[in-house]
């Protein structure tokens, strides 16, 4: 035992007053502990039964034995009701909502048997924390102020059964007239039980060391809370292996002052630490201390109102026991004392208690009493002359009977330190006076007599474990929760998908997959071998979520989904194949046997992998059609006693089974024997796409559902209430945790708005002309989609979100479609009405907040439209650019659908011009480009190859535009399998490209006849390319031919493609005058120079209005009729040029 190094006066006479005012005004006639806060509330909790029991039975050591009549009796009194009143095991009922009310508000209360509201779990030998007038309280209402006082108090739990041990000592507990010896005491037999219970449900173990917990709690909530102030190492050391041999309680010593320790110095709420133990802090499963997310975050990481009563314990521990490594922590550079010099005024007033960072915290009177006592308790034994001058200062001030002549002293001549009513107050300035004056001589002899040193074996440890409860494995607490279902561990999706890979997953997912599991008594069959070695091999702890048979099959589950929304999100074709074979092969395992709604998710993944999957057979889709509609029946079965229907999966069912029918709609555009037969997939997709989108107004489906087996009918009845309903049950129940609870009740404007985003994906590809106003209005419902989607990925702190992604590429495409059609539309020709059309341009720049005005007022009408419409669709397509620049690379198949779009932008604005190699240089060195996530055939993936043909072919080398027949090639192959206004388009301009190439380069002509050689060759190539006698009549004959399919393009494709063919002749009959001029032919080379001058000023490309008209005009500069007529145009279009060149 250590001595302060201070002096004391006068210390004996005030604890036993101090005590009989606390037994005279803490304890009521019947023996219940008064908990009475400073505002004069009498409660009722643990921990005031605790202070009051260890009060008691170490007043009665420091008086002679037969002076202690009076403080057993006190004790038997007390003890008798808490036992009968607080004792979770004696508790005959509690108060609680009705059986078929669980959301009654707390007036509504009914008083029930404990057992049918609790069940066993509780029914053990610790203390419920807080017990009201009427009884215990089990009120839990979400979004409420609960109130659960059946949940322990671990401190009050050890002070307990602390003070019963000592009433043991002191040869109390005996029925009367009995005695016998100390094993055999009732008191320490109780103890014993009480630590046994503490041991088992208020350590919890990680690794091999043991950590004490804050309550039982942490069984329930998944978060290991611990209060520091909690620990009592000279406990845990000398006097708990004492009662209760069986458990190796001095580890939780060790861990104790390591979290002290490290709960002082680590930042906690931003807020860096400065030494001082703070109220709450968390553990996680791998024994990483990090901040408490269950308390008030406005104070839960203060050195506060708890936090102060550390410094009592750790001076416990070195006072009694001479414990070096509290006398380390009390006078070293880990502890607080460093600070507490520094910052507190021990003869003032000041703030005593501060946050985590070190600023002062404005404090009651009441508090410094209390604080000023554990402190004079921390600096009493501190070797340094500053230490000591500040401990006596409130060792005078704790002593000194408050009077004229000591204004500053805290204790009152009837009893009490500061205010009389604050039960707190009273109890830490006795218990630092009683501290200080030492152990008293006989317990110190009875714990020096009983105390045997114990070191436990490895081998011991392992035991210790085995009795443990089966379900205290380690499961990863950053990707899963702990449930109060019998503390099963459940993976937590979102967690788990921001902590894991999709190679770690696919891992684990393969190890499931490979190895079917099997319920044998060895821990170590069937997958779990491999996933332990995965653990260590990528330092995570997946194996806790496998290990337990309750839990194996929903956490594979929720694994699938997993590595399904990663390959997804990747576009990994090989990847979506894979976790489609592997939902398949988990369903078909012997045992395979999860709960009914992670048996419907399994269902809702592998529909959605199949939507993703590209090129497969129409049956493929039908069968996911099949696994959805299984979902949704499934959902709307269960038992609504025990659950509710999962409203967001069934209406996420719905728009999977919208997506099937749209992959169906496109596997049959590439037939072009069963193109007509696409459209009624694509109407099917905007009818379930539809139901989503006008889900305020309820889900009334009564339609028909295509599947393997036919057609069958499919009926669906749920509205907004229902949804509502499900979700709240659901939190109530902790299926939705609560702090995800607005998240879930926002679900359904969120696949609302996803639902907006897919249905207006479909537009373009619709048979019926989309004007400028429909994709107009389509946008701005986008838009609105849009900020919803952003706005619950803000929510959720997600930097990127795959359907926020998606909305942007659907938004950017919108606007393309738009610039095109816009300028289809309103451009002026010589008949229009050009006041009408610019009109419908102001309506459609104030409908999307663009501005068409030019300023240059001295353009003609029909020009300055012109102007207006080159100036709109600069800016919907610079806007279209941020929407594409902004996809981030995580979603490979979307990013690269940008980047492509990108390039397209390029061209569009002629960028490329003489920079050609900078863009070939990007799109052949992006790594997500190159890993193929467009998959071939697919519209993106002809769009891409041409992009690069054109780069190439821009480059005027010979090698590169051999690179670019191929490409070509391959663009006139795909696009056949396209709607036939894409594959017009393509083939039109590849043969532009491929007649380019011919006319520049005499070894193109060979590679151009191998490329069309397995073609079909309905337009004749092959013919004119044998029968041509060189590159340039072979080049000339190509012009021919695709002037004259440009030429059988009727009104009605012209107006769905948007085409201007102004811009694709332009360009033709300037590259033919080129290789006419190549020729020596004069006169047709002014003509088709002409004509492409002609096309140049009519287009609607601001490119060939400028660019290509002024390098006719320099090309053919020698030709003066060119000149003229270029003059003439001007004239006729109101334009006016600088002819300088």
């Amino acid at each position: 035992m250590s001595d302060p190094n201070i002096s004391l006066s006068n210390v004996s006479s005030i604890l036993r007053q101090a005590q009989a005012y606390y037994q005279e005004n803490f304890i009521a006639d019947d023996g219940r502990p008064i908990a009475r806060d400073a505002a004069g509330n009498d409660l009722t909790i643990s921990e005031g039964a605790g202070y009051t029991l260890f009060g008691i039975a170490y007043s009665a050591f420091l008086v002679p034995a037969d002076e202690r009549a009076e403080y057993q009796a006190a004790f038997s009194q007390v003890w008798s009701w808490t036992q009968s009143n607080m004792q979770r095991q004696n508790l005959e009922t509690v108060w609680a909502c009705p059986p078929d009310n669980r959301l009654c508000s707390r007036n509504a209360l009914v008083e029930r048997p404990f057992g049918e509201v609790l069940g066993e779990e509780y029914s053990d030998h610790l203390f419920v924390w807080r017990r009201e007038e009427e009884g215990v309280i089990y009120h839990e209402v979400p979004g409420q102020a609960g109130q659960r006082d059946i949940v322990t108090a671990t401190d009050a739990d050890i002070d307990i059964a602390t003070a019963l041990f000592f009433a043991a000592l002191l040869n109390w507990g005996w029925p009367e007239g009995e005695t016998g010896q100390l094993q055999e005491n009732p008191y320490l037999i109780e103890a014993n039980a009480i630590l046994g219970d503490i041991w088992n449900k208020e350590v919890l173990q990680v690794g091999d060391q043991y950590y004490l917990m804050a309550s039982d709690e942490f069984y329930r909530t998944g978060e290991g809370t611990i209060n520091p102030s909690y620990f009592r190492p000279a406990y845990f050391s000398h006097i708990f292996p004492i009662i209760d041999p069986s458990h190796p309680w001095p580890s939780l010593s060790e861990t104790s002052y390591e979290v002290i320790r490290q709960s002082g110095q680590i930042a906690l709420g931003n807020l860096e630490g400065v030494n001082l133990p703070p109220d709450w802090i968390s553990l996680n499963f791998e024994g990483n201390l990090v901040e408490n997310t269950l308390h008030d975050e406005t104070t839960r990481n203060d050195f506060g109102w708890d936090a102060f009563r550390t410094l009592w314990a750790v001076a416990q521990d070195y006072a009694w026991f001479n414990n070096e490594t509290a006398f380390a922590y009390m006078t070293g550079e880990s502890g607080p004392q460093s600070f507490i010099l520094e910052n507190v005024d021990f003869s003032g007033s000041t703030p005593v208690v501060f946050t985590h960072d070190g600023q002062p915290i404005a404090a009651r009177p009441e508090d410094q009493y209390r604080v000023y006592a554990t402190m004079l308790s921390f600096l009493a034994y501190a070797d340094g002359e500053e230490a000591q001058n500040a401990a006596q200062i409130i060792a005078d001030r704790l002593t000194n009977e408050r009077s004229s002549e000591h204004s500053n002293a805290f204790y009152n001549e009837e009893g009490y330190w500061g205010n009389p009513n604050d039960y707190y107050t009273q109890r830490w300035g006795w218990f630092t006076l009683a501290l200080l004056q030492g152990l008293p001589e006989e317990l110190e002899n009875s714990l020096r007599e009983l105390y045997v040193p114990t070191t436990y074996t490895t081998e011991e440890a392992a035991l210790t474990r085995a009795l443990l409860p089966p379900l205290l494995f380690q499961p990863d607490p950053e990707t899963g929760v702990r449930t109060s279902l019998g503390g099963r561990a459940i993976l937590d999706r979102e967690s788990a998908l921001e902590r894991y890979s999709l190679e770690q997953i696919q891992n684990v997912v393969s190890a499931i997959v490979e190895r079917p599991y099997v319920p044998l008594p060895t821990q170590f069959s069937g997958p779990f071998a491999e996933i332990a070695r995965l653990d260590e091999s990528y330092e995570f702890d997946l194996l806790g979520y496998f290990t337990d048979s309750s839990e194996y099959w929903n956490n594979t589950v929720t694994l699938l989904g997993l590595f399904s929304q990663k390959a997804i999100e990747e576009g990994n074709q090989a990847n979506i194949l894979l976790a489609i074979s592997s939902c398949q092969e988990i369903r078909g395992q012997a045992y395979f046997d999860p709960n009914d709604y992670n048996r419907a998710l399994l269902d809702v993944v592998e529909a959605e992998l199949r939507v993703q999957a590209n090129n497969q057979e129409i049956n493929f889709y039908l069968e996911g059609i099949s696994l959805a509609n299984s979902a949704i029946t499934a959902m709307l079965a269960l038992d609504t006693e025990t659950a509710r229907p999962d409203y967001y999966l069934i209406t996420k069912s719905l728009m999977i089974i919208g997506d099937l029918y749209l992959k169906m709609y496109e596997t049959l555009q590439r037939q072009p024997e069963r193109r007509s037969e696409s459209g009624y997939f694509l109407a099917k997709s905007a009818e379930f796409y539809n139901y989503i989108i006008n889900l305020d107004a309820g889900v009334n489906i009564s339609t028909t559902l295509d599947t393997p087996q036919g057609t069958n009918s499919f009926v669906v009845q749920f509205n907004q209430a229902d949804m509502a309903q499900s979700i709240q049950f659901n939190i109530d129940q902790r299926y939705i945790p609560e702090e995800r609870g607005a998240e879930a009740r926002t679900a359904p404007e969120y696949l609302q708005a996803v639902a907006v985003i897919k249905n207006a994906s479909l537009l373009m590809q619709q048979a019926d002309i989309q004007d400028a106003m429909t994709i107009s209005g389509e946008l701005v419902r986008c838009q609105a989609a849009t900020q919803i989607i952003s706005a619950r990925a803000q929510a959720a702190g997600r930097e990127s979100d795959f359907f926020l992604s998606l909305a942007n590429i659907v938004q950017a495409d919108l606007l393309l479609a738009l610039a095109d059609r816009a300028s289809y539309e309103l451009w002026p020709g010589e008949d229009s009405n050009v006041t009408s059309l610019s009109a419908s341009l102001d309506t459609l720049g104030d409908d999307l907040g663009f501005s068409s005005i030019t300023a240059n007022n001295s353009l003609s009408e029909r020009e300055g439209q012109i102007q207006r419409i080159f100036n709109l669709s600069n800016q919907i397509v610079s806007r279209a650019r941020e929407l594409y620049s902004g996809i981030p690379a995580d979603y490979g198949y979307l990013y690269s659908w940008a980047r492509i779009k990108l390039m397209e932008i390029v061209v569009r604005r002629a960028e490329f011009i003489e920079k050609e190699y900078l863009f070939l240089v990007e799109l052949y060195n992006d790594p997500v480009l190159l890993a193929n996530r467009i998959p071939e055939g697919e519209f993106l993936s002809v769009e891409f190859n041409y992009i690069k043909a054109l780069l190439l072919t821009s480059t005027k080398r010979a090698d590169q535009s051999l690179v670019a027949i191929e490409l070509l090639g391959t663009v006139i192959s795909e696009s056949a399998a396209l709607p036939e206004t894409y594959q017009l388009y393509y083939q039109i301009n590849a043969l532009l490209k491929l007649a380019e190439i011919l006319a520049r380069h005499e070894e193109a002509l060979p590679a151009i006849i191998s490329i069309f050689e397995p073609l079909g060759d309905s337009e004749g190539i092959m013919a004119i390319l044998e029968e041509s006698v060189n590159n340039q009549t072979a080049a000339l004959a190509l012009f021919a031919s695709i002037e004259a399919m440009i030429g059988r393009l009727d009104t009605d494709t012209l107006a769905r493609m948007a085409l201007d063919t102004s811009s694709i002749l332009a360009e033709l009959h300037q590259e033919w005058a080129l290789v006419l001029l190549s020729m020596g032919s004069r006169n047709p080379t002014i003509e088709h120079a002409i004509i492409a001058l002609e096309y140049s000023y009519a287009s609607h490309s601001a490119y060939d209005n400028t660019q290509r008209r002024a390098d006719i005009r320099i090309i053919f500069a020698r030709f003066s009729q060119i000149g003229r007529r270029d003059i003439a145009l001007q004239e006729e279009y109101g334009r006016t040029f600088n002819n300088d060149h």
